[in-house]
């Protein structure tokens, strides 16, 4: 979590590109809750327990909308194949936007990080030339640099997007049922642990993969005896 919170604070430099990025996100999970709520009574009349018996009715807040637009059943029958597509279309549309903003962020952030990097190291003393291996100072500034801008414009793409569908569909569990809301509750703890430890694994293993990294560039760049 602490990782997220600090590439968060280095989007924040970018902040039209990440508003538009979050505003997005929040399209993507409402067309997603959509897409459930339209495709759960096609599920609840394939599987209903006898051909005159129907499951038990759940409150569902496309049928609000259905109702206040004075849309009847027999017309959404009509409807629910073109209302499927457009949800479909705009999950993918403001997806598609989503990606593109955060990587535009990203883009920014490495810009400015690198010319950061760059003004410090052109002031540094010889003494910390002389410290510090140029392995080092030049995976530092091409290889972790681009690991921060795979992070904001991956993962944390990811991550945010993934909170919003996750908040819009707990939202439509707890509308539907409560009691299936509180035992996803207890459920989700427990699969995050295996989550956690996997990550931590991979962590280390970054870390390890960078190392050798550095050593590979401080070989690459040493000068051979007969120079």
């Amino acid at each position: 979590m602490k990782d997220i919170l600090a590439l968060f604070q280095l989007a924040r430099r970018a902040k039209k590109l990440l508003i538009l990025s979050l505003v997005c996100s929040a399209f993507v999970a409402f067309f997603t809750y959509a897409f459930v709520n339209l495709v759960q009574p096609i599920m609840d009349k394939l599987f209903q327990l006898s051909p005159g018996q129907a499951g038990p009715q759940k409150a569902r807040f496309m049928d609000s909308v259905f109702h206040a637009l004075g849309i009847n059943e027999t017309r959404l029958v009509r409807l629910l194949p073109l209302l499927v597509l457009v949800v479909i279309f705009g999950k993918g549309f403001f997806t598609f936007l989503s990606s593109y903003f955060m990587k535009g962020v990203g883009h920014r952030v490495v810009k400015r990080l690198r010319d950061d990097l760059f003004t410090h190291l052109v002031y540094q003393s010889n003494s910390f030339f002389d410290r510090m291996p140029t392995g080092d100072l030049m995976s530092r500034l091409t290889n972790d640099v681009d690991k921060i801008h795979q992070a904001i414009s991956g993962s944390m793409a990811d991550f945010i997007e993934e909170l919003f569908i996750l908040f819009a569909l707990l939202v439509g569990v707890f509308v539907i049922d409560v009691r299936l809301a509180v035992v996803s509750f207890v459920i989700t703890p427990l699969a995050v642990i295996p989550l956690a430890l996997f990550s931590r694994q991979l962590k280390k293993k970054s870390l390890s993969a960078r190392g050798r990294c550095q050593r590979y560039t401080a070989s690459s760049t040493r000068p051979s005896p007969a120079t």
